[in-house]
């Protein structure tokens, strides 16, 4: 009786409402009692006329996943598939031992773990590798670290938390926390990335990082991406030691710059070489149009950091150069 009376309200409200109003009249029934998941279901089964033509066409499934994100947090056990092992090896128990709770679809673990090598020769749709999910997990992973140094530092200003996230959340940092939750060993990918140490590849491990957030994030809510991020800085990263650290060279030519009422530097790619899994790139950085630092590294992010950095050593050493001439010459006309 209770399950028809939560239907019911569902049918009632599906011509009405939009999905996320209906959401959030779901939400009591899902999390009262155990009639919920059935009106739970009701509406993945109402999300198709309800997401935009384009998201329908593209598939139901993908639909069924946007509404999980909203319900993941609220998910009961006995409703997790119960497959421990995939097809292509990505166990169940590897993936709840490294994100440390239990998780619902293991498909969407084993997703965030393909490295686009897989499919190489293959015609796709650009869409079977993890870069998806390691774009949603980019965005995630930065509102979670946001959150936490938002409540961290109460007294620091914007300038500050944007710097202090910018060191939690680059390239290399993830790759760091990669390696030392072990998710080298999980990443699928061919076997000539493989034999060429694909597995510790900073890039390749900082993406399924992000993934693996992405993917975190849609089965089981914000909150559960939250409390794992929360859980990597706690194990991994000592903030208040960071905080006092200055090496976000990006953030630093940033600053010297805008304190002289310049332009923002910007970026380019000024060459990009070697094979897909090891490539590297040459960036050079100007400022106030001339260009001022070069970086070469494996991704593009850190050749940025080396290129602000090597600009930033010439500015300032100009600079001391120029204060001394000045000096020299107030001397020389005293």
């Amino acid at each position: 009786m209770a399950g028809e009376k939560e239907s019911s309200c569902i049918d009632s409200l599906a011509g009405r409402l939009s999905i996320r109003e209906i959401a959030a009249h779901l939400t009591p029934f899902v999390a009262g009692n155990g009639h919920g998941l059935r009106a739970y279901h009701k509406l993945l089964d109402l999300t198709a006329p309800l997401l935009p033509r384009s998201v329908v066409n593209d598939s139901i499934k993908r639909g069924q996943r946007l509404v999980h994100s909203w319900f993941g947090a609220l998910r009961r056990p006995s409703s997790r598939p119960k497959g421990k092992v995939m097809p292509s090896g990505v166990a169940r128990a590897d993936i709840e031992r490294f994100v440390g709770m239990p998780i619902s679809d293991l498909s969407l673990y084993e997703h965030a773990l393909r490295h686009r090598s897989v499919f190489r020769g293959l015609v796709t749709t650009g869409t079977e590798s993890n870069e998806r999910l390691e774009f949603l997990g980019d965005a995630i992973l930065g509102a979670a670290v946001a959150d936490r140094l938002y409540a961290e530092f109460p007294g620091s200003s914007e300038g500050f938390l944007t710097r202090m996230r910018a060191n939690l959340v680059n390239g290399q940092v993830l790759a760091d926390y990669a390696r030392a939750l072990h998710l080298g060993p999980l990443i699928l990918m061919s076997e000539n990335t493989a034999r060429s140490e694909g597995r510790e590849n900073p890039t390749i491990l900082a993406d399924a990082f992000e993934a693996m957030v992405g993917a975190l994030y849609i089965d089981l809510g914000f909150g559960a991406a939250r409390r794992f991020v929360f859980r990597v800085i706690d194990q991994l990263v000592d903030l208040e030691s960071l905080s006092v650290q200055r090496n976000n060279f990006k953030s630093l030519l940033l600053e010297y710059v805008q304190a002289r009422g310049w332009a923002q530097p910007s970026y380019s790619v000024a060459a990009e070489e070697g094979p897909s899994h090891d490539r590297r790139f040459t960036i050079d950085v100007l400022v106030e149009g001339t260009s001022r630092g070069r970086g070469l590294a494996g991704s593009k992010k850190q050749a940025e950091q080396l290129a602000a950095r090597e600009a930033l050593d010439a500015l300032q050493h100009e600079e001391v150069a120029a204060r001394r001439k000045a000096s020299t010459e107030k001397v020389k006309t005293s």
